[in-house]
């Protein structure tokens, strides 16, 4: 059992990146409990990244706060590649005029694997914007959840507050919920919701094998297409491109641990077939 806070303080008008990540090395039973408070100060910027892959007997829960003062921007990247049970709960409060949040977020679920993701955005001064969207995949007889809270004061007039929940279920028996929700107490707003929950566009698929490519690899680009885009959102170029490899890799089965870690290195690489779309 391992039990971790982490304080981080964004001065006035200064910039911050943070890799966080959570990798089994050894599969044994394990309890996570992170706790992570954030405060941004005046003009401050913070980009937070989240990486989990977790075997099976896993359990980890993770906790993230944020205070945002004016004008300030957080933007949050939360993706994970394997779990036993992983629940991400994420608390924005928009404390002053002009702060901005954007959270990202990515799962790719399989076996029994279980990903909950708990989001409460709280809009409480004016002039502020949120975005949300978050993807998944579930396959074989994983489950997910997505709960998506946004929150806004009486006070909080000229808010701009977007969520999307967009997954794809390529099984019968895997199982996806997901409940965006508005509460909504100012009259001067512009605020959307909306999920999706789906199977892979056979139209799609039947175009890319009209072009020759086999069932196999025509599913594999579709998932990559759908789940890459949240990959693009880090700013941090090598991390980016880690990223990249890691979703092909997932998507293909063969990831089941972080192979840059030191612990357990590895020269096995994933990558596609060389396929050329006109």
């Amino acid at each position: 059992m391992v039990q971790q806070r982490n304080l981080i303080i964004v001065g006035k008008n200064s910039s911050f990146s943070l890799v966080q990540c959570d990798d089994s090395v050894k599969t044994n039973d394990s309890f996570i409990n992170n706790v992570t408070e954030i405060s941004l100060q005046e003009n401050a910027r913070m980009h937070y990244y989240k990486l989990e892959n977790k075997d099976e007997k896993s359990l980890l829960v993770n906790q993230v706060y944020v205070n945002q003062s004016a004008g300030s921007k957080f933007v949050a990247n939360t993706i994970t590649f394997n779990a036993g049970f992983v629940r991400n709960s994420l608390n924005v409060n928009l404390n002053e005029p002009y702060a901005t949040a954007k959270l990202y977020g990515l799962y790719l679920a399989d076996k029994n694997q279980y990903v909950d993701n708990q989001i409460f955005v709280k809009h409480i001064a004016p002039n502020c914007t949120s975005y949300q969207l978050y993807k998944g995949i579930a396959d074989d007889k994983a489950s997910a959840n997505f709960n998506g809270h946004i929150y806004v004061a009486p006070n909080a007039q000229q808010t701009n507050a977007y969520q999307s929940s967009k997954n794809i279920s390529l099984t019968d028996e895997a199982r996806i919920t997901t409940q965006p929700f508005l509460e909504i107490y100012a009259d001067d707003v512009k605020c959307s919701h909306g999920s999706t929950v789906g199977q892979l566009d056979e139209e799609a698929l039947y175009y890319l094998r009209s072009r020759g490519i086999c069932a196999k690899n025509a599913r594999r680009l579709l998932l990559f297409a759908f789940a890459n885009e949240m990959a693009e959102f880090a700013e941090i170029e090598p991390l980016r491109v880690r990223l990249n490899d890691m979703i092909r890799r997932r998507l293909s089965g063969e990831l089941t641990i972080c192979d840059k870690c030191h612990l357990h290195c590895s020269e096995k690489h994933f990558t596609f077939e060389n396929i050329i779309i006109k």
